[in-house]
C-alpha cells in the first residue's frame, strides 16, 4: 500500500473515532446521572486524535479534503492530472 493511501485510511478511521466520541458525550449528557469522568475521558480522546489528524494532514497531497476522505478512495492513477483535483474540493 502507498503512503499516502495509508495516511488517508488512518486519517478516515481518526475522523470517525472523534463523530463516535461526540455522539458518546452527546448521550451521555443526556444520562439522569452522567458519568463525568468518562465524559472528560472521551474529550482528551477526541483532542489526541485532533493532534493525529493535523499531523496526518500535512502529510497529504493538499487535493485530499475530509469529504473525500470519508468517501471510498479512488485511485489517481486512473484520473488525468486534471480531473484529480476536482474530485475531491
Amino acid at each position: 500500500m502507498g503512503k499516502n493511501k495509508d495516511n488517508r485510511r488512518r486519517l478516515a478511521s481518526y475522523l470517525a473515532r472523534v463523530k463516535e466520541h461526540e455522539q458518546k458525550i452527546e448521550l451521555e449528557k443526556g444520562r439522569a446521572n452522567p458519568d463525568n469522568k468518562l465524559i472528560e475521558y472521551w474529550k482528551k480522546e477526541i483532542k489526541a486524535h485532533e493532534v493525529r489528524i493535523e499531523r496526518l494532514r500535512r502529510r497529504l497531497p493538499q487535493y485530499w479534503s475530509e469529504s473525500c476522505l470519508l468517501s471510498k478512495p479512488r485511485s489517481p492513477y486512473r484520473l488525468t492530472h486534471h480531473r484529480m483535483f476536482s474530485i475531491c474540493t
